[in-house]
């Protein structure tokens, strides 16, 4: 005899059976939720819907490596920061003590013409690193972020160059060195990023120590100048906010190259225009013509500066305006000890003091941001990608900003 459906027992075998199927959709959409950073086709695949190894579904390739620093990505940070760093002391030392030679050849009063060479050099590599990439024609950033880069970066070059015509090196790198400050003072206010007390206390003695150690050599041997001081304070509050412009853009999602070749590429055109005016672009080649290995100097010092501004963008993309600011004034420390190596001047004691400062306020900053960034590792989580969010910030770039 056939048994009826609508019995109590098989009622419960039905419910049991819905109980079942219901814990199984529970836990599909549990691995689904758990895989939201997986790729669609993945998503698509815990569904049921789609094999994910199907010959047959189109896949989507991963866009091409944009930048010949692309490689340290995958290194660890620390070794990452490392490379950055020797990169960063040894083509910008050279480049500051080529500047220095350049200036000390007899009638060359041209500062300006530096500054133009040097956004010339980043304009043209910049390019064609694109064009090798493929990237050349993508641009991610607003019109309105590259004006204000563009001003920021001609100001801060054109200015400090054409300061060296009124004071001498040591006296350059005493104001630009100040920077740190207003720096992160200008992060906090445009990129809302907090900083602790000691950490503004730091950024004092760095910059109170470089003063001393650069101020030493002013005191022996001064040559100053109201307007090359006015020119060099200008350009170092240029220099203050261009970091937290190339921030923005980078958040905007555009990359290393992009920020370089169009914020250059502008500043060209605009130092153009004032050094033929000024005549500095002019008298410039003709000393060059005449003199022979001034030169060799003016073209090597054209290259090794679009490889010393890519490696402080990259610095700047990956551990924040401080950090850069920070390395950049450790580095003018070591410009000064060679510039006394291979242009002699007096010694003073106040480079012994300043030397401390400087060495004491780096410690502490680099022991507070290795005590936030362990904070932050107990509290970060990883996605399905091994990407790490949570307390950090991850830029479109991927890259964890400091």
């Amino acid at each position: 005899m056939r048994r009826d459906l609508h019995t109590p027992i098989a009622s419960k075998k039905v419910q049991q059976m819905h109980s079942h199927e219901r814990e199984m959709e529970k836990g599909r959409i549990l691995r689904i939720d758990e895989a939201s950073g997986s790729s669609e086709a993945e998503k698509m695949n815990l569904l049921g819907e789609l094999p994910i190894d199907d010959p047959d579904t189109p896949k989507k390739t991963s866009a091409p490596t944009m930048s010949l620093l692309s490689t340290l990505d995958t290194l660890p940070r620390i070794w990452k920061f490392c490379l950055l760093v020797v990169g960063l002391f040894f083509f910008f030392g050279v480049h500051n003590l080529l500047q220095e030679q350049i200036m000390h050849f007899p009638g060359f009063t041209f500062g300006w013409s530096l500054g133009f060479l040097e956004v010339l050099g980043v304009t043209v590599f910049s390019y064609w690193e694109r064009r090798w990439y493929k990237e050349a024609g993508v641009r991610r950033g607003s019109w309105r972020s590259y004006v204000g880069t563009t001003l920021c970066l001609m100001g801060s070059s054109s200015l400090a160059n054409k300061a060296l015509d009124y004071i001498n090196y040591p006296t350059k790198v005493v104001f630009r060195s100040c920077k740190l400050i207003p720096t992160m003072v200008i992060s906090s206010v445009m990129n809302q990023k907090p900083f602790k007390g000691v950490e503004y206390a730091a950024a004092v003695a760095v910059c109170v120590g470089l003063i001393l150690f650069a101020f030493a050599d002013v005191r022996v041997a001064p040559s100053f100048s109201p307007w090359g001081i006015t020119l060099v304070s200008l350009s170092v509050v240029c220099d203050a906010v261009l970091p937290n412009l190339q921030e923005r853009l980078f958040a905007e999602g555009s990359s290393r190259l992009e920020v370089t070749f169009y914020s250059n590429i502008l500043t060209l055109g605009l130092m153009s225009v004032s050094t033929l005016l000024s005549g500095d672009l002019l008298g410039a080649l003709a000393y060059a013509q005449a003199d022979h290995k001034a030169a060799v100097l003016l073209l090597v010092y054209t290259l090794l500066a679009y490889v010393a501004i890519s490696l402080h963008m990259a610095l700047v993309k990956s551990f924040g305006s401080v950090a850069a600011v920070l390395v950049g004034n450790s580095r003018k420390t070591m410009t000064i000890c060679l510039s006394f190596l291979l242009f002699p001047k007096p010694f003073s004691n106040l480079y012994v003091v300043g030397g401390m400062l400087v060495l004491a306020g780096l410690t502490v900053s680099v022991y507070v941001k290795n005590m936030d960034k362990k904070k932050g590792a107990d509290d970060a989580v990883l996605n399905c990608k091994g990407e790490v969010v949570g307390p950090t910030a991850v830029g479109n770039g991927g890259l964890i900003q400091q």
